[in-house]
């Protein structure tokens, strides 16, 4: 975003979307798919479309070891 500061340009135009998973969704694959994307988080997703949580790469790994 400052990057792009001195240009005619809407967040949208610049903005990635967000990596979503599902609570039950198993870490590893949710992880694979925020490296493939470089994102340094993921947004945990209900049923009901409601974000219920964030998934940051090392909170897994913390509670991993």
């Amino acid at each position: 975003i400052v990057q792009n500061r001195n240009r005619n340009l809407v967040l949208g135009d610049i903005a990635r979307p967000p990596v979503t998973v599902a609570p039950d969704d198993a870490a590893v694959p949710a992880l694979q798919e925020m490296k493939r994307k470089n994102a340094s988080s993921a947004l945990v997703v209900n049923r009901d479309g409601e974000v219920s949580g964030i998934l940051v790469p090392d909170s897994v790994l913390f509670h991993i070891i």
